[in-house]
Parts: structure tokens; C-alpha cells; sequence
């Protein structure tokens, strides 16, 4: 299930990898503009274990002070 969302605090993106055992990642990246800087945080977990709402909800919880 793909989870559309809309924040204005980060753009994000999504992609799959397979690691050397067969097994495939998928991976949530969350790109954050801050002051001076962009930030780049990624939460990853094997397709199989994968909760987008989880992983959104961290990406949400990010704060720049």
C-alpha cells in the first residue's frame, strides 16, 4: 500500500535495493531544507517488514532548531 502524502517541511522519495542474500529493502527518504543546509534522513526495512505510516511518521518527527 502507498501512502500519498503532502508536507511542506520535506520533499521525500522511495526505492527498493536488493542486498547479496536476495532479500529487498526498501527505503523512505525524507530531504529537509534548513538554514544554511539540506538534510537527507533515511529510514530503511526489508519490504517484508516495511510500514510506510511508521516510517512517514518518523520522517514527520524530524525538527530543526
Amino acid at each position: 500500500r502507498v501512502i500519498s502524502r503532502s508536507n511542506e517541511d520535506y520533499e521525500y522519495f522511495r526505492y527498493n535495493a536488493p542486498a547479496d542474500d536476495g532479500t529487498t529493502f526498501r527505503y523512505l527518504v525524507g530531504v529537509y531544507k534548513a538554514d544554511k543546509a539540506f538534510w537527507m534522513v533515511q529510514v530503511t526495512a526489508s519490504i517484508v517488514d516495511y510500514e510506510e505510516e511508521t516510517f512517514f511518521d518518523y520522517l514527520d518527527s524530524v525538527k530543526f532548531d
